[in-house]
C-alpha cells in the first residue's frame, strides 16, 4: 500500500470545509443540472470533437463554480462532495473520448464514424499525474491479455 501525504489530506479537508464557510450566489443543484445537461448535449452516445470540446469548457466552468459555492445545510454539503466527484468523472469520460478518433461499440463519434481496427483495439486508461489528468493507450493483445501503455 503507497503511504498516505498527511499535508495532501489536510489541504483537501481545508478546501472541503471550505464550503461550509461561503456564501455563494450559485446553488449546488443547479450546478448539478447543468452538469448532466452538458453531458448529454455534448458527450451522449452520438458525439463529435466540437461537442466533447464544448463539454470540456462547460465542466472547467462548473468546477470554477464549485469552489466558490457556499452551502448552508448538511445535504447540501454532500451534494457538492458528489457534484466535485462528478465533474471530474465527467471530465475524464470527456478527455477520453476526445482521444480515440473513431467509434467503437456503443461510443459512437460522427465525425469518426469507422472502426479502426487494429490502430484503436486499446485500452484507454486515465489517472492522475500530480494535479493533472494523464491519459494513456494500453493496446490489447488478444494472445497475451494485454501489453504496456503508451501516454499520449
Amino acid at each position: 500500500m503507497p503511504g498516505i501525504d498527511d499535508s495532501m489530506v489536510k489541504q483537501e479537508v481545508t478546501r472541503l470545509e471550505s464550503w461550509l464557510n461561503k456564501s455563494g450566489k450559485e446553488k449546488v443543484s443547479d450546478l448539478i443540472a447543468s452538469l448532466k445537461k452538458t453531458m448529454w448535449d455534448n458527450a451522449g452516445a452520438v458525439r463529435d470533437e466540437a461537442g466533447l470540446k464544448q463539454a470540456i469548457s462547460e465542466i472547467g466552468t462548473l468546477q470554477r463554480s464549485l469552489d466558490t459555492v457556499g452551502v448552508s445545510n448538511t445535504k447540501e454539503w454532500l451534494q457538492a462532495l458528489r457534484l466535485d466527484k462528478m465533474l471530474t468523472v465527467s471530465e475524464m469520460v470527456v478527455k477520453s473520448a476526445l482521444v480515440r478518433k473513431e467509434s467503437r461499440g456503443a461510443h459512437y463519434r460522427s465525425d469518426y464514424p469507422e472502426e479502426k481496427d487494429p490502430e484503436w483495439r486499446c485500452n484507454i486508461v486515465v489517472r492522475r499525474d500530480g494535479e493533472k489528468m494523464a491519459i494513456s493507450r494500453n493496446p490489447v493483445s488478444s494472445t497475451t491479455g494485454g501489453a504496456k501503455g503508451t501516454t499520449l
